[in-house]
């Protein structure tokens, strides 16, 4: 982290532009970043820290780095897959808020692969990661069972943007 001139910090994170973050404002001692009275010890709100736990399956190593930095960058959490059947284990594992499905893979692909999550009445949130889709294909997404598309080359905006989206939604469920 590096400090700027203007007296922000900016983040930089392995092969992305640097990022200008206003540090965050500091609370009296008692008080939370959401001004509610603490006790000694006493965290935020388990609604205020957890961020969105994300399953990235694509089996190029890059990419999976990638989104995981992003997923870090938005307070989530997140665990890889290179594969559909390996995407099926975790999911039968664990819970996940989001899962970032490539298309093209060995033994399983994409497809496959969220074709038998939803057959399996797995409600989570699926976005397809692949450049060979774009938005007029969102029909033959939908009807796979893909809740969305984030286009390659992947754009920090839109993976954020998801992400941001996905934890408003799961804060207000909890």
């Amino acid at each position: 982290m590096d400090e700027g001139a203007s007296g922000y910090r900016r983040l930089a994170i392995s092969g992305l532009p640097m990022a200008e973050a206003k540090a965050p404002p500091q609370s009296p001692p008692g008080l939370g970043a959401d001004g509610a009275l603490r006790k000694r010890g006493e965290g935020p709100p388990k609604a205020a820290c957890r961020g969105p736990h994300v399953l990235i399956v694509d089996d190029n190593q890059c990419n999976r780095v990638l989104l995981a930095h992003i997923v870090t960058l938005a307070g989530g959490t997140s665990e890889q897959a290179t594969d559909g059947l390996e995407a099926l284990e975790r999911l039968a594992a664990c819970m996940f808020d989001v899962v970032f499905m490539d298309i093209a893979m060995p033994r399983m692909d994409g497809i496959a692969a969220t074709l038998e999550i939803r057959k399996r009445g797995n409600p989570v949130v699926i976005l397809a990661v692949t450049a060979h889709y774009d938005a007029r294909d969102s029909d033959k997404l939908d009807a796979i069972g893909f809740d969305g598309l984030i286009p390659k080359p992947i754009d920090l905006v839109v993976v954020l943007g998801w992400l941001l989206k996905q934890a408003a939604v799961g804060a207000a469920m909890r």
